[in-house]
């Protein structure tokens, strides 16, 4: 039996837009019944079609959202999050708007997809300001179900499934989907030896946490000073806030430590929402700090 091969579709220049373009490329290739019955997991009910057809990373004016599913002239518009706790109001309403005033309010929804377990306040409030419209559905619940359609499911729509768990478990999406017996082995092999060394490495990374804050600032030559006004030495992510005068926020940038990446670095903070402050910060930032991060101590 010739099927096409889920590579073919599954491009993408972020775990995210993979794991969406895997998605979109599962509902045109198994039977319109599983979009819609996916869909009715967050509450979305829509008719069966004929045929789903879906586009990636679609254009709509200033607006790009993950996703768009067409069902037989009603469309879906898919925002999607494989990070929990960054679902943005402002992003969710340009999708809706510019999807409204393409094909109108009357045949669009808006889906957040996220791998947040409940629906963020942001979401919440959008879909008050339009009722029946905007909905929200976790990752865990779509691979979960998905997971138990794909015993029953007949030969070829099993296939397809197969493929699209290959594909999310060499993305970040691995975490929320079941261990197959032998990463369970593997995993249960190391766990005692790793429970027992849990607060030793917290302590080293915390030094190391500890000894990046201290580079960052010595080498900042006052232009960024200590603030523990935000912080944590809790595994996997350690972090620490830094102030940098004249920012527009005190908590000016992050230095962190994640032990689950292996990767440590600094984040700042943006001025996403003050187009002046961003265009008086620039020159400073290329001037002085920029070179100061690059630089920073492996």
């Amino acid at each position: 039996m010739a099927i096409a091969s889920i590579s073919i579709r599954v491009k993408g220049h972020t775990p995210e837009d993979r794991c969406t373009n895997a998605l979109v490329w599962l509902f045109e290739k198994c039977s319109p019944e599983l979009s819609c019955q996916v869909l009715s997991l967050a509450g979305l009910n829509l008719d069966v079609p004929p045929a789903v057809t879906g586009q990636a990373q679609v254009h709509l004016g200033q607006s790009i959202p993950d996703a768009i599913l067409e069902f037989a002239g009603q469309y879906v518009v898919i925002e999607t999050k494989i990070y929990p706790g960054v679902c943005r109001e402002s992003q969710l309403q340009k999708h809706y708007q510019h999807a409204a005033n393409k094909y109108g309010e009357q045949r669009i929804f808006l889906l957040f997809l996220s791998v947040d377990r409940i629906a963020p306040g942001e979401v919440t409030l959008l879909a008050r300001q339009h009722p029946g419209k905007v909905f929200f559905l976790s990752w865990h619940r779509v691979l979960q179900y998905l997971s138990s359609k794909g015993l029953i499911s007949d030969p070829k729509q099993q296939v397809y499934l197969e493929q699209f768990f290959d594909m999310v478990r060499t993305e970040k999406l691995w975490r929320l989907i079941p261990m197959t017996t032998d990463e369970l082995k593997g995993f249960l092999a190391l766990y005692p030896d790793v429970c027992t060394k849990l607060e030793s490495a917290r302590i080293s990374l915390y030094n190391l946490l500890d000894s990046v804050c201290t580079a960052a600032i010595a080498s900042s030559g006052e232009a960024a000073e200590d603030s523990r006004e935000d912080f944590s030495d809790e595994l996997p992510c350690l972090y620490s806030a830094i102030k940098i005068p004249g920012w527009h926020t005190t908590s000016s940038a992050y230095v962190f430590v994640n032990a689950a990446l292996g990767r440590a670095g600094i984040i700042l903070t943006g001025y996403q929402h003050d187009t002046r402050e961003r265009t008086s910060f620039s020159p400073r930032w290329h001037k002085s700090l920029k070179a100061v991060c690059i630089c920073l101590p492996a």
